[in-house]
C-alpha cells in the first residue's frame, strides 16, 4: 500500500557544494513536487556533520511553521 505524503510536510536541506546532485535539479524538483528546501551555503553531501547548527535552525523554523 502506497501512502500519501502532504508535500508541505517536507524539507529539503541541500548543500551548495554537493556534488552529488546539482542544485539547478534540486531547485526543479522540489519546485514541481511543491516542496520547502533550504540551501546551505558550502554544505557538501555530508552538510548534517559539517552544519549541524543550521540543519537544527532550519529545521526547528520548519516544524514551527508546518504546525
Amino acid at each position: 500500500m502506497l501512502l500519501e505524503i502532504d508535500s508541505g510536510g517536507i524539507l529539503l536541506i541541500y548543500g551548495t557544494k554537493d556534488s552529488s546532485t546539482p542544485l539547478s535539479i534540486v531547485e526543479d524538483k522540489t519546485l514541481q513536487a511543491g516542496l520547502d528546501y533550504v540551501v546551505i551555503p558550502d554544505g557538501a553531501h555530508n552538510i548534517g556533520q559539517t552544519h549541524p547548527q543550521e540543519i537544527a535552525g532550519n529545521i526547528y523554523s520548519f516544524l514551527h511553521k508546518v504546525q
